[in-house]
């Protein structure tokens, strides 16, 4: 499908259109064996993951705060080349300094290049945020962790492996998963015939060799429309992550002589049985719905050749090619601006993790000093003077910790006593920016007491909330 019908921004990962033909380690990529391209679970394939993830809060026009996650290589193989990104919430810029080494900025897109993780290792990632408008918005802003990617191929990350052959796959007018099965490696394997018509050539039985792929490796996003007379057979191997649970329905069209879409959950092999759309001849076609599961990763197989009369690759008179392939919530059109690209962009259907972003108030709520009484009837009197030095308001809370026993005097309302640890915490309310405010309370004994000053928002200067004893 186009490449147009995807609106949101492409990775920062540069497009790898054109193949590698040969051998795809000639790109450091590595090559899926047969059961790989069939969607079966390999030793060979890298699945990495994300999680513990915690979001942050962070001071409109203040200082960085730190998001943080794990990176785990849940496979059986080393990964090379792994990156996480990080798609910024709106307004929130990155911050280097605090982040783990590695980490870029590109848009609003953070990639962190880790290396190479061993198969069943953790890496821990920080990531520094900051909202540097002192007029920002305050709340909850959302951002996301996209799949990690590394040097080899993940389908779970969004990728997508494609294969050419300069073949067709035999039978035109067939039923090309017949000619073509979803375990046979390669098209042109089933050459002996001895079925009927229109499937002459084909009767389902392997009869020869594998063969090897003309342009061979990963590509970020699907292809654009292509129509060229030629004999050729494609393959694409990807993974889509629904947003919601429901039904579903895959859609080709201009499929040019014939092509499938088969779909299965990640963990789970393919086979023809997983085949939901099925388009034997030239046209355009959409599947009976199928139901998927919002938040679970599915593999998807898609295949079409351009085939010609019985006999091997004697099509190429005709036309051959497609305009889109894709997967859309049943009951909603699939045309080629439909948003049902697959691939590593920050589309719908690339898994995405959540990371929410708290702006809240920045005030430098500060003790700006205490007053000591004399002692009077046994009992001795202290008043903290606090005052808020920041750009916004700020919801202010005063602790009061005594050396022993305190009261209250009438003049301290809004303080809550716990006389166990002989403390109390006096709410003061709002404080207005270069607003004051104090509080007065009563204590025993020749030690003097301790204020700390505490607030509801984010304080850039800590270092003037706590006055000694």
């Amino acid at each position: 499908m186009p490449a147009s019908a995807d609106p949101s921004p492409r990775s920062s990962r540069p497009l790898r259109r054109a193949f590698a033909v040969g051998a795809a380690v000639a790109i450091g990529i590595t090559t899926l064996g047969a059961a790989e391209q069939a969607g079966a679970a390999s030793s060979d394939e890298v699945r990495l993951v994300i999680d513990s993830i915690t979001g942050t809060r962070v001071g409109r026009g203040a200082g960085a705060a730190n998001i943080t996650a794990r990176v785990t290589n849940v496979s059986g193989v080393m990964a090379t080349g792994v990156a996480a990104r990080l798609a910024l919430p709106a307004g929130i810029e990155f911050s280097a300094p605090s982040s783990t080494s590695g980490c870029t900025v590109a848009g609003t897109t953070v990639t962190c290049g880790l290396g190479a993780l061993a198969a069943g290792k953790s890496r821990n990632l920080v990531i520094g945020v900051r909202e540097t408008d002192p007029a920002g918005a305050l709340g909850q802003r959302l951002g996301w962790f996209l799949p990690v990617t590394t040097n080899q191929f993940d389908p779970a990350a969004g990728e997508i492996w494609a294969r050419e052959w300069d073949h067709e796959a035999d039978g035109q007018g067939g039923d090309l998963s017949v000619c073509w099965p979803v375990t046979s490696p390669s098209p042109l394997m089933d050459t002996a015939g001895g079925g009927t018509a229109p499937d002459a050539a084909c009767d389902g039985t392997i009869d020869g060799p594998a063969l090897a792929p003309d342009a061979d490796g990963p590509i970020d996003a699907f292809p654009d429309p292509f129509a060229a007379t030629v004999t050729r057979s494609w393959e694409w191997v990807t993974a889509v992550t629904p947003p919601t649970s429901g039904a579903f329905r895959a859609c080709g069209l201009g499929i040019d002589d014939g092509g499938y879409v088969a779909i299965a959950p990640i963990e789970s092999p393919l086979t023809n049985a997983s085949i939901v759309l099925n388009q034997p001849t030239f046209g355009s076609a959409t599947s009976a719905p199928f139901a998927m599961t919002g938040g679970q990763t599915y593999k998807v197989l898609m295949r079409i050749s351009n085939r010609g009369a019985v006999g091997i690759d004697n099509g190429g008179a005709n036309l051959g090619g497609w305009d889109t392939f894709g997967i859309v919530p049943d009951g909603q059109a699939c045309t080629s601006n439909s948003a049902v690209v697959f691939g590593i962009g920050q589309s719908a259907w690339t898994q995405r993790l959540p990371v929410p972003v708290e702006v809240a108030p920045t005030s430098d709520i500060g003790l700006n000093g205490v007053i000591i009484a004399p002692e009077l009837d046994g009992a001795r009197r202290s008043t903290a003077r606090i005052t808020n030095n920041g750009p916004d308001s700020a919801l202010t809370t005063v602790v009061f910790t005594a050396p022993s026993d305190i009261d209250v005097p009438s003049e301290a309302d809004g303080c809550i006593l716990d006389r166990s640890s002989s403390a109390a915490a006096c709410s003061l309310g709002q404080i207005e920016p270069s607003g004051a405010a104090s509080v007065t309370l009563g204590f025993s004994g020749s030690a003097l007491p301790r204020w700390q000053t505490q607030t509801a928002g984010v304080d850039p200067n800590p270092a003037n909330d706590l006055l000694p004893r």
